[in-house]
């Protein structure tokens, strides 16, 4: 997929709705877009520039040829929602990016008072996950990660540090 400084090209660049947009900021998604990189634009998509109206016939042109449909709508790279859901922004990841970073599965699926959460960072070349329970409520978790990475539970309260319960392959059991 794409790459762009600053942007893995194993992303999905999520574009807010808005109907102007600076003309420098476009032109990376852009080249994003045309080294293979995926986009989804949600409610409405950009036709002037921030620049002003000298800008507004390039914006046009770069958003035409970003969302243009392909001749096999399953090779599109970028999909526009003017009425984004939960479910239709879902569907549309799982059409862009296939293999999610992470998935978490989890019972209940949304905990009383609170939420289940993740954040992956790398650091020093190692995947780091921070996977969170904001309730008050055990959860049990299912957590399927892109390649298999060895996990450790880490609880804060009682200052310990234990293997992930079960799990191979990329897939992982544990409890919040």
């Amino acid at each position: 997929p794409g790459r762009v400084e600053g942007v893995p090209g194993d992303r999905v660049v999520l574009i807010p709705g808005g109907r102007v947009v600076r003309w420098s900021n476009l032109e990376k998604l852009l080249a994003f877009h045309r080294a293979g990189g995926r986009l989804i634009a949600t409610t409405s998509l950009p036709d002037r520039a921030a620049e002003g109206p000298a800008c507004d016939e390039r914006v046009r042109r770069a958003v035409d040829e970003i969302f243009a449909a392909p001749s096999d709508p399953a090779a599109a790279r970028a999909l526009y929602l003017p009425d984004p859901s939960a479910d239709a922004l879902r569907a549309a990841l799982d059409r862009l990016l296939p293999t999610p970073d992470v998935s978490l599965r989890c019972e209940p699926d949304r905990p009383a008072g609170g939420d289940v959460s993740y954040l992956h960072k790398v650091i020093d070349g190692r995947d780091v996950y921070l996977v969170g329970n904001s309730s008050d409520q055990s959860v049990d978790v299912r957590m399927t990660l892109r390649s298999p990475a060895a996990l450790s539970l880490w609880d804060p309260h009682a200052g310990t540090v234990t293997p992930a319960a079960t799990g191979n392959g990329t897939e992982r059991h544990f409890t919040l």
